[in-house]
């Protein structure tokens, strides 16, 4: 017949084929005859010859179904590879090389070459050795039931588990934490820095910042014969509750309160960088200079819980008791970034990552608790 198969070749499935190929060679000296590699590294199947006998290993493929038995947890599938001397071939400096196991128990019986099968009552023994590991890692032989042979056959069998894979390998680095959606950076002044300006940086700063406090508002106060004057200079500083009121009764924010937020935040940081001595640049109403603040428009409707903002600002608690002795520390470090400018003109790279990290908390919380842009909880991390 023309459709009739010219042959047929059994696969054990393992985790990793070639991994498990080198193993075979190496422990039983399997010869490789032919491989399929597919790309980005990964072998599709390893065909092996043992002797006479032809066998493949290839690798699981979980999405089309085809799993290693260490997936499902367990298998029935067993490897004879016949030799001369099982001794020999489970000779104890091939323990460890991969994890066998046991021998199977006395009550399994083998099938014999007539079709019947014999247990250790069999008249002729064959040894079908096995190994396993003990508890204290040492290696130990053991013997399984004996198998009627026919007159032809010869020698011993050794009985393997196929579906027992190569040692796993080593795990790798510890993954990187996820970046969160607030991101803050300050570029580095990897340069002399403008001592004058560091010196007198509390006098210098005086005009920007008094732009800055009259974005978030100011007013004041006089009495004079019994009546009481008010006058209210300036804008509102960062919007909190009218998005609070848009993301509670119409799951909306508008797209210019966040445009607003966002370019009052980056100002903001301006000014606070200039002020921790990070940039001898004076800030910029307008231009981003080496301050980097960024983080996406929020989706309302489908982002954010519309009842989450009533008590984000009481969740963030821990928080601020943490950016209050951050900032403690950020004053003694500033003033001692201050001298070393000062006298070598350079700003410590260590005491420069330490101030950014805690900027950048107060950002993500700023960005969590007060302009509602995330419900993602921020992180008890200086780093990004």
């Amino acid at each position: 017949m023309s459709g009739a198969p010219k042959g047929v070749t059994a696969h054990i499935v393992v985790p990793a084929a070639d991994g498990a190929a080198r193993w075979y060679a190496d422990a039983f000296g399997a010869e490789e005859v032919s491989r399929i590699p597919l790309p980005g590294g990964k072998v599709m199947s390893v065909e092996l010859r043992f002797g006479e006998a032809a066998v493949a290993v290839a690798s699981e493929f979980p999405e089309a179904g085809v799993v290693a038995p260490g997936t499902i947890g367990g298998t029935a599938t067993v490897l004879q590879i016949e030799t001369e001397d099982a001794d020999a071939l489970w000779a104890p400096t091939r323990c460890g090389r991969g994890r066998l196991g046991p021998a199977p128990s006395p009550a399994t019986s083998w099938p014999t070459s007539s079709g019947a099968s014999a247990t250790d009552s069999s008249p002729t023994r064959s040894a079908t050795a096995g190994t396993s590991r003990s508890a204290s890692g040492t290696c130990r032989r053991t013997r399984s039931p004996p198998q009627r042979r026919g007159s032809s056959a010869a020698g011993k069998v050794c009985a393997l588990e196929a579906s027992q894979p190569p040692p796993p390998p080593p795990p790798g680095p510890a993954p990187m934490p996820q970046p969160y959606p607030v991101a803050f950076a300050v570029d580095y002044p990897d340069r002399d820095l403008d001592r004058v300006s560091t010196g007198f940086r509390i006098f210098t700063i005086i005009p920007i910042a008094i732009v800055l406090g009259s974005i978030g508002g100011t007013s004041t106060q006089w009495a004079s014969g019994g009546n009481t004057t008010t006058v209210a200079i300036g804008g509102t500083g960062l919007l909190f509750f009218p998005p609070l009121l848009m993301i509670l009764f119409r799951q909306k924010y508008p797209r210019w309160w966040y445009d607003w937020n966002l370019q009052l935040l980056r100002f903001s940081n301006r000014v606070g960088v200039y002020l921790a001595l990070m940039d001898d640049r004076y800030p910029s109403t307008d231009e981003q200079q080496s301050v980097r603040l960024d983080f996406p428009y929020p989706d309302a409707k489908h982002g954010l819980n519309r009842w989450l903002p009533l008590v984000k600002w009481l969740l963030a608690i821990p928080h601020y008791i943490v950016l209050l002795f951050l900032y403690i520390g950020v004053f003694f470090t500033v003033i001692a970034a201050w001298f070393a400018i000062l006298f070598t003109g350079r700003y410590p790279r260590g005491i420069f990552d330490f101030v950014e990290g805690v900027i950048r908390w107060h950002n993500r919380v700023t960005g969590y608790a007060f302009i509602l842009v995330t419900d993602q909880y921020p992180p008890f991390r200086l780093a990004p």
